[in-house]
């Protein structure tokens, strides 16, 4: 499908950046000054409705699904230069289908033909911030700057969405910096285990009751045990509380 093709579908919107609940978003708009949806095909309009007044908004958009997916690699290259890392590079490459730099220019969409097996996925990913594999219900800003070693149009690319929907789907989930910390040296976690599985072997009675009184707090996660612990010198270990969950990190 070629971009003139996409353009003549009634599945663009506009976009406006604003800040909503405290962090700025991507907003779609109508034409008309009302918002539009990404899952509601009557607030949709061609590409010439919206470039008519594109001016007015921050850009314009193209609503993904319906046999159209689209990938976003964030945080992929250099706005100046538009080298991009190692690991995006590849992903654009076994894509190969139309992309295009975002509107940032620090990154990339990649849109293509073909179907997800399941629902939108955004996921951290080496050589760049992070990688979204999206069709229906989200829409992309569209900037139609094209990557010049790119296809110059959409692409039946069904085999390679799908083994990179099932690479980005297995990633690990962002780890939640705010909460509770608990940062334990490996070996001291080696030990930490077997006190929790009843050894007490490797700890003296003062230390095991510090111990236990983090296990409780660990567990709990009660507003009043928010504080900052630490165990005697002795031990290499430091439990630091701050307000939310615990996790274990080696160091």
């Amino acid at each position: 499908m070629t971009i003139d093709e996409l353009k003549q579908q009634r599945r663009w919107v506009l976009w406006r950046l604003e800040t909503v609940g405290g962090k700025q978003t991507k907003v779609p708009y109508r034409p008309d000054g009302r918002k539009a949806m990404a899952n509601n095909p009557g607030t949709w309009h061609t590409y010439a409705e919206c470039a008519a007044i594109a001016s007015q908004f921050s850009g314009v958009g193209l609503v993904l699904g319906q046999g159209v997916w689209g990938v976003d690699i964030d945080g992929c290259c250099d706005a100046v230069s538009g080298k991009f890392t190692p690991e995006s590079r590849e992903i654009v490459i076994r894509l190969d289908s139309y992309s295009e730099f975002s509107p940032s220019g620090t990154g990339c969409h990649v849109l293509g033909l073909g179907e997800l097996p399941g629902p939108g996925l955004k996921k951290p990913h080496s050589g760049c911030k992070a990688v979204e594999v999206k069709a229906d219900g989200y829409y992309f800003t569209f900037t139609g700057r094209h990557l010049s070693k790119t296809p110059a149009a959409l692409m039946d690319r069904q085999e390679q969405v799908l083994a990179l929907y099932d690479r980005v789907s297995k990633l690990a989930n962002p780890r939640k910096t705010d909460g509770l910390q608990v940062s334990i040296p490996l070996s001291e976690e080696e030990r930490f285990r077997k006190l929790m599985a009843g050894d007490m072997s490797d700890y003296d009675i003062t230390t095991v009751e510090r111990t236990w009184h983090c296990a409780i707090c660990w567990r709990r996660n009660t507003v009043a045990m928010r504080s900052r612990l630490t165990r005697s010198s002795g031990s290499q270990a430091c439990i630091v509380m701050i307000s939310g969950s615990a996790k274990t990190t080696g160091k």
